[in-house]
């Protein structure tokens, strides 16, 4: 699933995505997984929350996959674009 999460503040978004690391989600069948998380926002060196910036951030997700190469970057961006394609169906049927 695909959950959109937006707060009144930028530390309660942290907070969120803190929570989410650590007790992380559980399926269906009470089986424990980490989602993906991406956290969009100016980083605040003074939230305490360094660590998680450092795998939630854009800026550090996308520092991780320039760093993989070109061959992986043009693979990121096919897979993204295909999940935007499915977002879009999805909205569509939402709206009719």
């Amino acid at each position: 699933p695909h959950i959109l999460v937006c707060a009144p503040s930028n530390a309660a978004v942290d907070e969120l995505a803190r929570r989410v690391l650590q007790q992380q989600f559980m399926d269906g069948e009470n089986i424990r997984y980490q989602p993906n998380i991406l956290r969009i926002g100016k980083e605040r060196k003074e939230s305490g929350n360094a660590s998680m910036w450092g795998t939630v951030s854009l800026d550090a997700q996308v520092d991780g996959i320039m760093r993989k190469g070109r061959r992986a970057c043009a693979e990121q961006v096919k897979t993204s674009q295909a999940d935007m394609l499915r977002i879009k169906k999805s909205l569509g049927k939402l709206k009719a």
